[in-house]
């Protein structure tokens, strides 16, 4: 769960939208930071959710997010909920006024339970490489 490289992130971000070897459905992404969201929008690779978008919708424009993109409230306070309720496979962090550590993440009270969690797939993405 360390931070990843350039070549790990594009790689992750590459396979995000092609289906997983035995699955019926390509990963789920759900990323907790706007550099990241855009970063995976340019990459056509559309995250099941993403962190404050209403406000992101305001502020950034571009590229617009499809409306089927669930919002997990803050950025630095992501809904359990949400996040539980939308299982998904990969979850990006990176730094947002409040850094993202992975560790934290995954020792949180019920929150094994999100797939991303139980498979160690929580990925802080350095703010230099996004």
């Amino acid at each position: 769960m360390n931070g990843l490289s350039r070549r790990a992130l594009l790689a992750a971000l590459g396979l995000a939208g092609v289906s997983r070897a035995g699955a019926a459905s390509p990963l789920r992404v759900a990323t907790l930071d706007w550099a990241l969201l855009e970063t995976l929008l340019a990459l056509g690779v559309v995250p099941v959710a993403a962190a404050e978008l209403v406000l992101y919708r305001r502020q950034v424009i571009e590229p617009a997010v499809p409306e089927s993109v669930a919002d997990l409230g803050l950025r630095g306070s992501p809904s359990f909920e949400a996040l539980q309720l939308l299982a998904p496979d990969l979850i990006l962090g990176s730094w947002c006024g409040k850094k993202f550590r992975p560790e934290q993440v995954a020792g949180r009270p019920g929150w094994s339970a999100i797939p991303a969690v139980r498979d160690g797939d929580l990925h802080e993405i350095k703010s230099p490489i996004i």
